[in-house]
Order: C-alpha cells, then sequence, then structure tokens
C-alpha cells in the first residue's frame, strides 16, 4: 500500500512520516528523490537550457539557490521547472515505491502538483498556519516560508490533519488516520 503524505512548508508532515516509520513503513523522501535527479546528466541539461548556464557550478553540477532563486521569481519560472521536474520524479518516486513492501509512505510537500494520488492508496494532507508553520523552521528558512508557501497549492486527500497544536495532539490526530488506514489496508489487498 502506498500513502502520500503531504502539505505546505513546515506544516509537520516528516514528523508524521517518521511517526508512521516508527509503526513499520517503509519512507520516501521525495525532496531526497528529487536532489538525486539533479545528479542525472540530461536532468542538467534540460534545466540548463530552460534557465541558462548561470545555474550551474563550475564542476557542472546544479546551483540549487541559483535554480530556486530563479524559479521562485514568477510563477511562469516555476511552471517551467515543473514541467521538466514533476513528471520525471513521479516516474522515480512510483519505482522506489514499488521495489517495497508493506506499507510504503511518501514524503512530499508536492504530493498534488506531483500527481501522486495517482500512485497512492490514500493521502493525507498535513495543515498548519503561516505562525505555526515559522515556529517550527530555524530562523534560516523562515525568511523564505511566506513566499515558497504562496506557490504551494492547497492539497487535497482522503485525510486531513490540522498541525496548530502540540506535538502529542498532533502525533494523537496521527494514529487514528493510521489506525483507519491500517484497517482500509485489508480491503485493498
Amino acid at each position: 500500500m502506498i500513502i502520500t503524505v503531504t502539505g505546505k512548508l513546515g506544516s509537520g508532515k516528516t514528523t508524521l512520516c517518521r511517526h508512521f516509520q516508527r509503526k513499520g513503513a517503509s519512507v520516501i523522501d521525495a525532496d531526497a528523490a528529487g536532489k538525486e535527479l539533479l545528479q542525472r546528466q540530461d536532468v542538467r541539461d534540460k534545466l540548463a537550457e530552460a534557465f541558462g548556464n548561470r545555474i550551474l557550478n563550475e564542476d557542472g553540477s546544479i546551483n540549487k539557490d541559483k535554480l530556486a532563486e530563479l524559479a521562485f521569481k514568477s510563477r511562469t519560472s516555476l511552471e517551467k521547472l515543473n514541467s521538466i521536474m514533476h513528471p520525471l520524479l513521479r516516474k522515480e518516486l512510483s519505482k522506489m515505491a514499488e521495489k517495497q513492501e508493506g506499507i510504503v509512505v511518501i514524503d512530499a510537500a508536492l504530493g498534488n502538483e506531483l500527481g501522486l494520488h495517482e500512485i497512492s492508496d490514500f493521502v493525507i494532507v498535513v495543515s498548519a498556519s503561516d505562525e505555526a508553520a515559522a515556529s517550527r523552521l530555524p530562523p534560516e528558512k523562515r525568511q523564505n516560508l511566506l513566499r515558497r508557501r504562496a506557490f504551494q497549492q492547497d492539497s487535497r486527500g482522503d485525510f486531513h490533519i490540522e498541525n496548530n497544536g502540540s506535538l502529542e495532539e498532533f502525533l494523537k490526530e496521527g494514529d487514528k488516520v493510521w489506525n483507519e488506514v491500517v484497517r482500509n489496508a485489508r480491503t485493498i489487498r
């Protein structure tokens, strides 16, 4: 069974995924998979063609900060990046999930944008207010929080967990969803 946990930056989705991992799920980190894709020459070539060689470091690797700066300048630039990366990343995540047994959880901020509902049995959306999200991030990431969250779509899913309270309350809600998913897993297979 494949579950996607999605939500905006700072919502608590990774915390929930780690909690599910302690319960026996395998977790796939979509951000890490995306960074791996940036190592591929064909991907670097496509990105350099779209955004110019200024996104490349001297060694030919992608300068992720420069790419992010250019991509988040406008919705058009972000759509250009997404049109290159999203199909590749969705395919990679699907392959990674197929190799796992049992319950597989994909930790993906952009679950809807990536179309992960197409490969998932369930989608869990984690949401938090801007204030709550900012309080969970290190100071150096807070400055980009609102800008990046503004570009992220509100997610739709099978389950929704608000994360504006304590960690204990959040994980308790996560347990309720986990129990429901495990119960439903028996009818899926």
